[in-house]
């Protein structure tokens, strides 16, 4: 009878684990290929370029990309010297 308790309370551990887990993030898109199914996008930009719909200062000096995951942005940059990241909403937060 322990045996079977055991068994069943690893099995709710692991399953508990699994939809906990993190979305996987995958460079070039979900096929790695660079090709992406989002619709509606811009096809030409304007002459003036996208609108900027908000503005984040206080990044610090930096050289990396942004990467995007879980709906957030995250960033790195340095400020007098000390490096920090940055996890940013999708509304700059």
């Amino acid at each position: 009878m322990q045996k079977r308790v055991i068994i069943l309370l690893l099995t709710f551990i692991s399953t508990g684990l699994n939809i906990f887990a993190q979305m996987p993030t995958r460079w070039r898109g979900p096929n790695g290929n660079g090709i992406y199914d989002e619709v509606g996008l811009l096809k030409e930009w304007p002459d003036s370029g996208p609108e900027i719909i908000w503005y984040f200062e206080g990044l610090g000096e930096g050289h990396s990309s942004p990467a995007f995951a879980n709906n957030m942005i995250y960033l790195s940059g340095m400020v007098d010297g000390e490096g920090y990241i940055y996890a940013l909403s999708q509304e700059g937060k």
